[in-house]
């Protein structure tokens, strides 16, 4: 059983590279890199567009990084930002 995880965090949408940075800690502009170099796959799919939409749900899986889930989206803050609740874990569970 793979360790899990859980990250709280705002992201100002729910565009692929905004969250593989919270869910794998690096910078939205790194993570848009790696998607366009087609290192990140978005369910179970390899994906080059940063912009792609994530769903409550869907996993985003970075090989020898891990994998995150968006597990939830908590509302709006007061600056139009989004809560997020996503996990992570070393290997994906099903």
């Amino acid at each position: 059983m793979a360790e899990k995880k859980v990250i709280k965090s705002t992201v100002s949408s729910l565009r692929l590279d905004a969250l593989a940075g919270v869910g794998f800690g690096c910078s939205r502009s790194k993570a848009a890199q790696y998607i366009k170099d087609g290192k990140l796959a978005y369910k179970e799919q390899p994906v080059t567009n940063p912009a792609q939409s994530v769903e409550v749900g869907d996993y985003i899986e970075w090989e020898n990084h891990g994998v995150v889930c968006l597990e939830e989206v908590e509302g709006e803050t007061k600056k139009g930002r989004l809560r997020v609740i996503m996990s992570r874990m070393k290997k994906r569970e099903d």
